[in-house]
């Protein structure tokens, strides 16, 4: 059953706390950026990715790895752009754009589907706690079906904004709290978030997802983005690439100059991490502003 089935039990008393709270969680929907994590450390994905989405301007769907494609093909699903909405994640690479909104039709579910179709220990995404559980390990076909069920289109804002309100109620800024602690109090119908095992936060977060590839350069010219980052390893490694084909930075890689430069921030990378947490931050203040 779907997260949002749950309001229809509601008794009288939790139906007045959910009506209270809705108009915030409205609002709060209506602001929540959406992000996209790219460059990932994987060499053969990290090529592509700089030349499409830096010299090329595109952010393509075929930007996903092969866990991400195998899980759509027993799903029998997308293939998809991969977005979260309000959320980063360094796990997905390295350079980070964050959009006010964007042109198209857009789906979304309240948890990631690259949680799903786990095949349990001694698998180490079923080890690290990050998998949808229970409904992870069901038969595929019933995870296509959850998956169908739970899915907000084309105007997936209202919709998150019930389950804000639902799930989140009066503590909105918990939404960006990435400790199992903040997961959502009430159970949903299929005992996700009231399971032990789920203890990572995209497991209760917003994912939103496009079968179309997005045109940076519209969305440069439209004023919808919010901030950017790159890594200075990032810069350096398009900066040598410009040069070994003798034409300029801003040649190879128009995008890069064309992002308003007042947008810009930092990215620390250290020790083989990318720190988002000061643009999370900002993230934060703006949706619940």
């Amino acid at each position: 059953m779907p997260a949002l089935d749950v309001i229809a039990t509601f008794t009288d008393h939790d139906r007045s706390l959910y009506e209270r709270d809705r108009p915030a969680a409205e609002q709060f929907a209506t602001r929540l950026p959406l992000v996209r994590v790219v460059v990932p450390r994987a060499p053969g994905r990290r090529i592509q990715e700089i030349e499409d989405v830096f010299a090329g301007g595109v952010l393509r769907t075929e930007h996903r790895g092969a866990g991400t494609r195998d899980i759509e093909a027993q799903l029998g699903i997308g293939p998809f752009l991969y977005f979260h909405a309000g959320r980063s994640h360094s796990d997905y690479g390295d350079a980070i754009f964050v959009f006010d909104d964007l042109e198209g039709s857009y789906e979304a579910t309240p948890f990631g589907l690259g949680g799903l179709c786990c095949p349990g220990p001694p698998d180490p995404f079923h080890l690290r706690c990050q998998c949808v559980d229970p409904v992870a390990h069901e038969s595929q076909v019933r995870q296509s079906q959850f998956v169908s069920d739970s899915t907000w289109k084309p105007q997936w804002r209202s919709e998150a904004a019930k389950y804000l309100a639902a799930y989140f109620g009066g503590r909105l800024e918990e939404y960006f709290d990435s400790s199992p602690s903040a997961k959502p109090t009430l159970t949903d119908p299929d005992l996700i978030f009231g399971d032990s095992r789920n203890t990572d936060w995209r497991a209760w977060t917003i994912e939103v997802r496009s079968s179309s590839d997005v045109n940076l350069f519209d969305v440069v010219r439209s004023g919808c983005i919010l901030w950017w980052g790159v890594p200075d390893w990032l810069e350096d490694t398009m900066f040598v690439t410009a040069l070994s084909n003798r034409r300029r930075p801003a040649e190879r890689y128009p995008l890069l100059a064309q992002l308003p430069s007042h947008l810009r921030v930092s990215v620390t990378d250290a020790a083989g991490t990318t720190d988002f947490g000061d643009l999370q931050q900002s993230i934060q203040e703006f949706t619940l502003t």
